[in-house]
């Protein structure tokens, strides 16, 4: 159950910061279905990601795509897709980074199709500099 319910809120959240809304868009109005299959991950086909799908306000939304990845210790990460036009950005800087805000439902299906990267876990000493990573590891023993 505690799975199952890691799964759904990473949905919930890849979800609404796909949007860009975040926490200004109710929880409640999305409800997703686990199980949708398994797609390919990218540089590894032998190795796939879960698919799920979602409705909005009761209506289905095709055009969203959401892959989720296990990671050790019980933790996952979910991925979602959608048209940028879906984007919300009430002051424009979001949506000005775009390459294109307006694609083709060929386009979408297209990006829908691309395997997904795999995600790994680090500690965040595994992401400085040699030199760094020896001070942070010292001030933790202390």
């Amino acid at each position: 159950m505690a799975t199952v319910f890691r799964k759904l809120w990473s949905l919930k959240e890849a979800y609404t910061k796909a949007r860009g809304d975040g926490l200004g868009f109710k929880f409640s109005r999305c409800e997703f279905a686990l199980g949708g299959g398994r797609h390919p991950a990218r540089g590894e086909p032998h190795k796939k990601v879960e698919l799920a799908s979602v409705r909005v306000d009761g209506a289905a939304r095709p055009e969203w795509r959401f892959y989720i990845q296990s990671l050790r210790d019980d933790h996952m990460v979910s991925i979602a897709r959608g048209p940028p036009a879906d984007a919300v950005d009430a002051l424009g800087g979001f949506t000005a980074t775009f390459r294109q805000r307006d694609v083709s439902e060929e386009q979408l299906r297209e990006g829908h199709a691309n395997p997904e990267p795999l995600f790994s876990m680090v500690r965040v000493e595994d992401l400085l500099p040699a030199e760094a990573r020896e001070e942070v590891l010292q001030a933790r023993r202390v």
